[in-house]
């Protein structure tokens, strides 16, 4: 597969850097004596130290701030854009989905979501999340011969097995990464892979976050990655997150609003081999109505990846069932 940007490691969580601030911290509690404050007692002097640590953090580039609410346009697409997928008939689609089960492991699924909350479910424990692994080939196949003998990976190969399995059983899905506003500013790594998947049965798109095992639902209704967004923002109330236990589920909410700003897909989304005549370069990258693109995406920008605000757009097809914020 070709990727637009390296894998990197999964973002859910602060990605500010606590080695330094604990090095600082350290250092203060470690002062020699003749440094110290003359008559200030221990407790005093941690209270102090825990104070500098404070406004240490709170100054980070990377320290949490209010969650915008963002918006795109939801206007008719003001272009045709396509996107490309496997179909499972293809010979390589029928391969997965017999070697691994699927029809059997969704046999009892009434509807498309149920289905999807089952192969998800299924995807997440194969293996143990690794972010520091070298990213493999888009081969949902091979990832999870792999992970049948022990091996872990990031959060991109969790997204691609996903994507290829739900294919696999006629469901659309695709990978998506997602990025924060301040990208250029963070680690190699501030981003996440997680997947948009169609069902069918209610027109809508949704997302879907294997690594996690979420499906991120407002009052029973299953929300995509720009619903989800104001929603957090605004702070509605029904948010839950599917089979994710709840102490895994509050890190989850944290970290992930941030992370919700720039989302970039690529065009062809079949499996790599699988594409013919020839596999469709580029990508397509959602902005935020009255947002600018970073300069660190400006080597990408027209070689590699187009630009859009409009959301159908965005997803190829007209929005059916989507709530607007």
């Amino acid at each position: 597969m070709r990727r637009l940007i390296p894998a990197g490691e999964n973002p859910v969580g602060e990605q500010s850097n606590p080695s330094k601030y604990r090095s600082l911290f350290s250092l203060i509690l470690n002062l020699p004596s003749k440094h110290r404050l003359k008559g200030v007692n221990l407790p005093t002097l941690l209270l102090y130290n825990l104070l500098i640590f404070t406004l240490l953090h709170i100054s980070s580039p990377y320290a949490k701030a209010q969650l915008e609410s963002l918006t795109w346009d939801y206007g008719p697409p003001k272009k045709q854009v396509k996107f490309y997928y496997n179909k499972p008939d293809e010979p390589y689609m029928i391969k997965l989905r017999e070697e691994f089960e699927f029809d059997e492991l969704i046999v009892n699924a009434k509807s498309d979501l149920e289905r999807v909350r089952i192969i998800c479910e299924w995807v997440h424990n194969r293996w143990t999340h690794k972010g520091d692994c070298e990213p493999e080939p888009n081969d949902p196949i091979l990832i999870l011969r792999k992970a049948q003998k022990g091996m872990q990976f990031s959060c991109r190969e969790y997204a691609l097995v996903l994507a290829g399995c739900l294919n696999s059983i006629g469901i659309q899905s695709r990978i998506v990464q997602i990025m924060p506003k301040d990208i250029a500013q963070r680690p190699l790594g501030s981003y996440h892979f997680v997947n948009q998947v169609f069902l069918n049965d209610r027109k809508k798109w949704i997302m879907a976050d294997p690594q996690w095992n979420i499906i991120p639902m407002l009052k029973n209704y299953p929300l995509s990655i720009v619903e989800l967004q104001p929603v957090l923002a605004k702070g509605y109330k029904g948010l839950t997150w599917g089979a994710c236990p709840d102490s895994l589920s509050d890190k989850y909410k944290r970290g992930i609003g941030d992370y919700l700003y720039f989302i970039v897909v690529l065009f062809d989304n079949r499996i790599e081999g699988t594409a013919l005549p020839y596999p469709i370069k580029g990508g397509l990258m959602l902005v935020p109505l009255g947002k600018k693109v970073p300069n660190y995406f400006s080597s990408l920008i027209g070689m590699k990846i187009s630009v859009t605000h409009n959301l159908s757009e965005f997803y190829g097809t007209t929005l059916l069932n989507f709530m607007k914020p």
